[in-house]
């Protein structure tokens, strides 16, 4: 179409050009003719005034031949001469103007001749006038001078001049009346021909703009299409040796559309050199008779990214002749698509397996009911909890109600019904018979699965066998805890009032006998009775501690914020006996206020504290230091992340004897004695108390000591609710 507009575009330029030359001929020819006929005119009728100036001579020179008789011959001869001169210089005149003429050029001749006779016999005739000769000699003269026929020559010369020149300009307005008809009518016919063509164009125009309005939005529907096809080409015309890069070639490339003009240097040395032998051969392989040629090569971008095409390339003919036609996609994300596709069928065998493992190991099976197609499903394990091999029948519902227990069917048939409404997060046990009449407990729970094509029902049935039967011996323990609970709060009965009671008696009865006013015994006698009054008084002790032990066990734990500081001078107000006795020193820093149970945390600093002064050296004064210390990271990693953003360590430290560091751990264990009981009271159940307390606070408690020099024991302890707590 565009070629066709083209052509009609040329044509009619052609046109108007060759009508405007031929408008311009005929306006030339016109005005020529127009030049050619004033010029005639002009030249004509200075021909006639010529004729008519020689014409009124010779009429003179009539007429001075008729006046010699008045007057004397010579004044006649200088008239004729004056008129001969005259004569001569009109024929001379009109000689000048013998292209002038529009008769026949013989006639100048002739009138040059007939002037020579003229005036050769007006000479003699006007000699003979004066000359006494007869008169029928001059007549006779006179006629043959009349015979010459001068005046009528003249005058019928001019006659035909003017009549020539009427018809030549006759003839000469005709013709400029036709070329200027023949120009009107080339104008006309202009007009109607840009009239006709401008509504030809016009329409061809807009054909044409509408095609290339129509190529326009085609080549951008294909730019968008090769974009999101992640496709571009390129083709080469033979004919014009030119080469083109569609935009989405560049950006394929990397190169911004149009960056540079396109060459094969540019898009070959884009190829990874691994691939740029076997595509040159195959580049070299391509012929119009063999088809297309297709290979996947490697592109390596400017930043080190490498892209996976495929390359199609096709030699065709068509109306320009030649042409290569070369398509390149980038095939990167597919090729990535594909490999992720493997890996995830790869993983997803692997996961179905791994899945199969689980079901197997956890001893779970799945019922599955798929509503809108009836469909149920066994998994291979369900098949197993069933006694069966894996596929070994049709699955169903009543198959599977066919394994369950009577007492039970009846819920577990309302869990594999769709329609019945139950917490998903609700779980029942029931109880089935396999294959070989074994029975086994099974967990149930269900799920729905729901989009917009399908719902689906899920029951998980998990073998909790063994579970039932550890809560079948786990309530049997239950019963016997408690039992052994009550024997041990009648224990502490008795151990709170009846074992103290003859202890007591003991203590009374060795005091009396010790006051009686006539006992007199030996010294070996009163040994005996301090050794019985001071077990007396360890077993008493013994009892006393193992009733703290109990109750920090058996304590209901109560937390309440508490300041520390004010609970460890309430400790040292109740010991300052000891510690004055001692000769001791406490040194208390900053405590915080925290959420502890206060009788719990005062029994534990009353027994680090008792610990820390009994066990002091005997060289030096004893001092006892609490203060509270920074949380290193691993103690950090002995709680959970939870208890971490909060913890407390505090450290009573002492002066004293020390201990072996080997020993720090077992000296917590109850009754558990590092030294021995006659230079050191107790029982060996103060620091297993503490390490209860600690523990009931969600602690630890460790311990360090270095011979000789003293011993630290810190508690670090979780602590939700701290808040600073000013000293006073």
């Amino acid at each position: 179409m565009l070629k066709r507009s083209k052509k009609l575009h040329f044509g009619s330029i052609l046109t108007t050009v060759t009508i405007t030359m031929v408008v311009v001929m005929l306006g030339f020819l016109h005005y020529r003719a127009q030049m050619r006929e004033r010029e005639q005119i002009s030249r004509s009728q200075m021909l006639m005034q010529n004729l008519s100036s020689l014409l009124a001579e010779f009429e003179r020179l009539e007429a001075l031949i008729h006046e010699s008789d008045k007057e004397p011959y010579p004044q006649v001869m200088v008239k004729y001469l004056d008129i001969a001169a005259a004569l001569h210089f009109q024929l001379a005149q009109l000689v000048t103007s013998k292209s002038s003429t529009l008769l026949y050029n013989s006639n100048f001749d002739t009138l040059q001749t007939k002037s020579n006779t003229y005036l050769d016999k007006y000479q003699k005739l006007l000699a003979m006038k004066y000359e006494p000769r007869p008169e029928e000699e001059w007549a006779s003269q006179y006629l043959a001078l009349a015979d010459v026929g001068m005046l009528s020559f003249i005058s019928g010369w001019s006659r035909q001049e003017g009549e020539r020149l009427s018809d030549n300009l006759n003839s000469s307005q005709q013709m400029r009346d036709a070329l200027l008809l023949a120009a009107i009518i080339s104008l006309i016919a202009m007009v109607v021909f840009h009239i006709i063509y401008h509504r030809i164009v016009m329409n061809e125009f807009s054909r044409c703009d509408d095609a290339i309005l129509q190529n326009q939005v085609n080549s951008d529907i294909f730019e968008y299409i090769e974009k999101m096809a992640g496709m571009g080409h390129a083709y080469y015309a033979f004919n014009e040796k030119k080469l083109f890069f569609s935009t989405n070639l560049y950006r394929i490339l990397g190169y911004a559309p149009f960056e540079d003009e396109p060459s094969f240097r540019m898009y070959l040395r884009k190829i990874y050199y691994p691939d740029l032998t076997p595509l040159l051969e195959k580049l070299k392989s391509m012929t119009l008779a063999k088809g297309p040629v297709e290979t996947s090569v490697r592109i390596m971008l400017p930043q080190g990214e490498i892209r996976n095409v495929r390359l199609l390339g096709h030699i065709r003919n068509d109306r320009q002749g030649r042409i290569a036609v070369f398509v390149t996609k980038d095939v990167t994300s597919e090729i990535a698509s594909q490999e992720m596709l493997r890996e995830l069928n790869a993983n997803l065998s692997l996961q179905n397996r791994l899945f199969r493992h689980v079901e197997s190991v956890a001893s779970i099976g799945y019922y599955t009911h798929i509503l809108d197609s009836g469909s149920q499903l066994f998994s291979e394990n369900l098949f197993r909890l069933l006694g069966f091999s894996p596929d070994s029948f049709t699955p169903s519902k009543k198959i599977l109600l066919s394994h369950v227990l009577d007492e039970d069917k009846e819920v577990a048939s309302s869990w594999a019904d769709p329609e019945s409404e139950f917490d998903d997060r609700q779980k029942v046990t029931i109880r089935i018979r396999d294959r070989y009449d074994s029975i086994k407990y099974l967990s149930l729970s269900r799920e729905f699965f729901e989009d917009d094509n399908e719902r689906i029902l899920v029951v998980t049935f998990m073998d909790v066998s063994v579970e039932a039967s550890i809560n079948r011996d786990l309530e049997n323990k239950n019963i016997e805890l408690f039992r052994s609970n009550a024997e041990l709060e009648s224990f502490n009965h008795i151990a709170s009032h009846d074992l103290q009671e003859p202890i007591r008696k003991i203590q009374t009865l060795i005091s009396m006998l010790k006051s009686l006013p006539d006992l007199h015994m030996p010294e070996k006698g009163e040994d005996y009775v301090r050794r019985i009054k001071r077990s007396a008084s360890r077993m008493q002790l013994l009892i006393l501690d193992l009733l703290k032990f109990s109750s920090v066990s058996n304590q209901t734990k109560k937390f309440e914020p508490a300041s520390l500081y004010t609970l460890v001078e309430t400790v040292l107000d109740e010991l300052s006996l000891k510690i004055v006795e001692k000769g001791a020193e406490v040194n208390v820093s900053w405590l915080p206020e925290a959420s502890v149970i206060p009788s719990q945390m005062q029994q534990l600093f009353t027994n680090l504290i008792e610990n820390a002064l009994k066990f002091g050296a005997q060289d030096r004064k004893t001092i006892v230091n609490i203060f509270t210390e920074e949380v290193t990271d691993y103690e950090k990693s002995l709680f959970s992340a939870v208890d971490r953003a909060n913890l407390l360590k505090i450290t009573v430290q002492d002066n004293g004897i020390g201990f072996d560091p080997n020993l720090a751990e077992t000296i917590f264990i109850i009754f558990n004695r590092l030294h021995d009981k006659q230079n050191f009271e107790g029982s060996g159940i103060g620091l297993a108390i503490c390490k209860k307390v600690v523990e009931n606070h969600g602690g630890i408690i460790f311990a360090n000591s270095i011979p000789g020099e003293g011993s630290s024991f810190t508690f670090i302890i979780s602590n939700e609710l701290v808040e600073t707590a000013s000293r006073g």
